[in-house]
């Protein structure tokens, strides 16, 4: 085999080795920012002043609606997955809570949970999500999922346990966050049961509920994965590279 068709079968495994884009379906191994959907929040329950909801938290401005810190992260490793961070109210930002949440991949079972088609719309995936092969999504069991109250914040002492919806599982990949169909994302939908007594001065404005349900609907930063694999140009071009000095020295040679 000739130099230059050396050169050649080695940029197509290359090729072949590197991926054609950071998110492909199904999800990768790796850590991602776990973002807010829409910029804005990334748990939701029951509006939160809503005397008849059952939100985490009522009373003093609070919402049912959650923002993600920037460092909340959603790390895959192939066979589990983990999602952490810090999550604050939007309507009371003196309401927070780190959270914790840990999977196993699901292989059977699972139903896909697509976004829904107008008010209501249908949620299968068939019919509202032309284009979109729910069956590359990743699915998940819960291992366990906490919301712990930041000490210092009004939510101090609660604790939070989360069980994944019985009906459709958590799931992670292109156009899974169920209200995003843009990119790369995960959703999940959950019941909740709260545990400890808050201890803050201020916990006397707030009605916090024994237990209700809600969903986490995240984009997953297409700047991602953080800490993943070394990047190509520090491993297949360098070899690139390489082969090119061999095929220069051996046109002097000839020379």
């Amino acid at each position: 085999m000739s130099l230059v068709r050396k050169i050649k079968v080695a940029a197509v495994a290359v090729a072949m080795i590197a991926p054609t884009a950071v998110f492909a379906a199904p999800i990768s191994p790796g850590d991602y920012i776990a973002k807010d959907y829409n910029n804005n929040r990334s748990i939701w329950t029951p509006n939160g002043n809503n005397p008849s909801s059952n939100a985490f938290v009522q009373g003093n401005g609070a919402t049912g609606l959650w923002s993600f810190s920037p460092d909340s992260l959603f790390r895959y490793t192939g066979t589990k997955a983990r999602l952490t961070g810090r999550a604050t109210n939007t309507g009371q930002n003196n309401l927070s809570f780190d959270f914790d949440l840990r999977f196993n991949i699901k292989n059977s079972g699972n139903t896909p949970y697509c976004q829904q088609a107008g008010a209501g719309g249908s949620h299968n995936c068939a019919t509202t999500n032309a284009g979109i092969d729910p069956s590359d999504w990743t699915y998940f069991s819960v291992i366990s999922a906490t919301l712990t109250g930041v000490v210092g914040s009004h939510m101090e002492g609660l604790m939070y346990t989360l069980t994944s919806n019985p009906t459709h599982a958590p799931q992670a990949g292109e156009a899974a966050n169920a209200l995003d169909t843009t990119g790369t994302g995960f959703s999940m939908w959950f019941n909740w049961t709260k545990s400890g007594m808050a201890t803050s001065p201020y916990a006397s404005k707030y009605t916090f509920n024994k237990g209700g349900k809600g969903d986490i609907n995240i984009d997953l930063d297409p700047d991602g994965p953080v800490g993943g694999a070394v990047p190509l140009p520090a491993a297949g071009w360098m070899l690139l590279a390489g082969l090119g000095g061999l095929a220069a020295a051996k046109r002097r040679k000839k020379s």
